[in-house]
């Protein structure tokens, strides 16, 4: 296999964060910022991890290094190892994560993110974190009846509250700490009450908790209206504290729950095994064009594609990264694919050398002469 000269020295240490305590995740996200700069530190509901460019000696449960790091990287954004399978928010974290890398290491990550998009594309999962809720239904034997409550107003929390419209609760209500956006509030698909006046909302028989990192944790007894069935905390930190009244599932025990006999492990192991065909051959490509003409141009536009990716995130929060992702990836290729095609064919090594520099980020070595 043909690969990066410089592909042995990209590492990745991870630690698992799900179900973590407020105190658990600081001082993971303590660890994995304290790496050596420059690395990309992605953090998610279910994992934070360190993609960085020499060996740390931190004390991260896994640690790896090489293809493995690399391979990594490409699973954990074609969302294989997320609870829902091929989830598609984890790709637009990924791709935000490592974007403000340095060229060494964006080139790596690039490497792995087109290898995700390329089994996501043969796959088409159609997967999303609203799924969370079908798994914590199905662990629980709870059916999607009744009235369903939704604390949060982010990204998950509209995921779950449209995904318990589809499954069929008959009533869907949002708490946050203001009104949500009406781009997707409708006040006839879901009520909406104050978070503030939280303990004061109607009982509903399934209650899940979507809140971001910041917010404070509720205690189960005191903070909670009245919950008939099952509570479900998707927070990380822990949404929810104390003893619940009633069966309560956190993303620790949907991850619990998958055996290694069982369909979505069985499922898992297949699509790994697909990527690490896909990722050999993305590697293969990138170690012929890792010094030509066209590979260094279209590496200066990724990486000015993924700079402005993580702009438009920062300024537009309401926007799922995916979105933002696909929509400039799309925009890219459409606009570059015949240049880099009749630049294969050109033998005017300055017209190139102009191009390159022209896309290529400032303080970039392609940037200046060469």
């Amino acid at each position: 296999m043909r690969s990066l000269p410089d592909l042995e020295a990209f590492f990745a240490c991870s630690w698992s964060v799900a179900g973590a305590s407020r105190g658990e995740l600081l001082a993971v996200a303590a660890a994995a910022a304290a790496h050596p700069t420059p690395a990309a530190v992605l953090s998610s509901c279910q994992r934070i991890e360190a993609y960085h460019g020499g060996d740390c000696g931190c004390d991260a449960p896994l640690r790896l290094s090489g293809f493995a790091a690399l391979s990594h990287l490409a699973e954990v954004a074609a969302g294989l190892h997320s609870v829902v399978i091929g989830e598609s928010e984890v790709l637009g974290q990924v791709r935000k994560a490592v974007s403000p890398a340095a060229p060494s290491l964006s080139r790596h990550a690039s490497i792995a993110i087109a290898a995700a998009r390329d089994l996501r594309a043969e796959t088409a999962f159609g997967a999303h974190t609203g799924h969370l809720l079908d798994r914590a239904l199905r662990i629980a034997g709870t059916p999607p009846t009744g009235r369903i409550l939704v604390l949060g107003a982010g990204t998950t929390a509209r995921a779950v509250a449209s995904r318990a419209n589809q499954l069929g609760f008959e009533s869907v209500a949002i708490a946050s700490r203001a009104r949500p956006a009406a781009a997707w509030f409708d006040p006839q698909r879901y009520e909406f009450y104050p978070l503030s006046e939280l303990k004061a909302a109607p009982p509903s028989d399934v209650l899940v908790a979507c809140l971001g990192s910041s917010a404070p944790e509720l205690d189960a007894q005191c903070d909670l209206p009245p919950v008939r069935s099952l509570v479900i905390d998707l927070g990380t930190p822990r949404n929810i504290g104390g003893n619940a009244p009633v069966r309560l599932i956190d993303i620790a025990e949907m991850e619990r729950a998958e055996t290694p006999s069982g369909h979505s492990h069985l499922r898992r192991k297949e699509l790994r095994s697909r990527l690490q065909t896909i990722l050999q051959r993305r590697l293969a490509l990138a170690a012929e064009d890792s010094s030509s003409p066209v590979g260094l141009l279209r590496r200066s536009i990724e990486e000015v594609r993924l700079a402005e990716a993580a702009r438009a995130m920062r300024l537009h929060p309401e926007l799922p990264p995916g979105v933002i992702d696909s929509l400039t990836h799309a925009l890219v290729n459409q606009i570059f694919h015949l240049p880099t095609q009749r630049l294969r064919e050109s033998t005017d090594l300055r017209l190139v050398d102009g191009l390159v520099a022209l896309f290529s980020p400032p303080n970039s070595p392609e940037g200046g002469s060469r």
